[in-house]
């Protein structure tokens, strides 16, 4: 439901890691599925079920200027890409909150990128996400 015609952007997004807000993020990519979920045969042509799948987290990303990467790890301290925490991820317009909790992440490191030009220096972090959360619910329950 958008509020007051206005749908959910990026001015609508706010972000933290641990107790870091990441205020210089430039973009964030996270998403999970159900692997696997196949069709069982017996003997017809018609399939009798499927089987559950298993619950994968896919690629996640998390995309900061350069100079907000630099004080996240800061923070973090040496090891920064040993530390395990939650980004939450917050969309508000108007009094509507949604929540989105990526639990048990850990960085895996930072893909640097500048170029010639007037764009700002970013660094690309690779997320490892144990699962999501979206407002209280996930895609498989425990």
């Amino acid at each position: 439901m958008n509020v007051n015609g206005n749908e959910y952007s990026w001015s609508s997004l706010s972000a933290r890691f641990g107790g870091a807000r990441l205020d210089g993020a430039k973009s964030i990519k996270y998403s999970d599925e159900i692997e696997g979920r196949e069709a069982v045969y017996g003997a017809s042509r018609k399939p009798r079920g499927r089987t559950r799948g298993r619950y994968k987290v896919g690629d996640c990303s998390l995309t900061l200027y350069l100079s907000d990467f630099k004080s996240l790890i800061a923070e973090l301290g040496n090891g920064w890409g040993d530390v395990e925490g939650e980004l939450v991820v917050h969309f508000e317009e108007g009094d509507e909150i949604h929540e989105h909790v990526l639990e048990r992440v850990k960085l895996s490191g930072g893909d640097h990128s500048a170029e010639e030009g007037t764009d700002a220096a970013t660094v690309e972090i690779k997320l490892n996400v144990m699962d999501i959360r979206r407002d209280g619910l996930y895609l498989v329950a425990a």
